[in-house]
């Protein structure tokens, strides 16, 4: 009935020609693969729900973004969008299609959140880049919102996972 698709390299490390590429094949890469095969379905998935960034919006610093903003310039914008598009393509078989416009994913568990914790708690935490924004969304609302997409028949296209107003990264830390 439902394909949820989370594939991705993690993107924050140094972008190496190397790198790119590996970001792009398990982006846009995998996700044409998971269409290819709702393609050739006797019975056709229902929803194709997959996962994208909120780098699709490029560095805007204070701009407010929706859903509805405009793509922005560089690598990462790019990557999103060519990710998108080929979501889209599941759409034409009839596939409701939703794809996720990820923030910074924390929970304690591990990631982002679990790595920097400890230095945290251990009074050696610190910020790098104090006035540059951070947007984040916690796994369960992510979950939540997941299932929203699920049950809800009208929502489709571009949905921004992350919470309303971004920080700056020294208020985050």
């Amino acid at each position: 009935d439902v394909v949820l698709n989370l594939a991705g390299e993690p993107v924050a490390t140094r972008w190496t020609k190397r790198k790119k590429i590996a970001l792009r094949k398990s982006r846009v890469g995998i996700c044409r693969r998971l269409v290819d095969i709702m393609d050739n379905c006797h019975n056709r998935p229902s929803i194709f729900i997959s996962a994208s960034a909120i780098g699709y919006y490029g560095n805007r610093g204070k701009e407010i973004l929706n859903e509805t903003s405009t793509k922005g310039t560089g690598f990462l914008s790019d990557l999103c969008d060519d990710w998108e598009n080929m979501a889209k393509r599941a759409a034409t078989g009839g596939t409701k299609v939703c794809f996720l416009r990820l923030g910074i994913v924390l929970g304690r568990e591990g990631g982002f959140l679990g790595s920097v914790t400890p230095f945290f708690e251990m009074n050696l935490g610190n910020y790098v880049g104090g006035n540059k924004y951070i947007s984040w969304i916690h796994i369960i609302a992510l979950v939540r919102i997941i299932h929203i997409c699920i049950e809800d028949d009208f929502l489709k296209g571009p949905i921004n996972c992350t919470i309303p107003i971004p920080v700056t990264n020294k208020d985050f830390a």
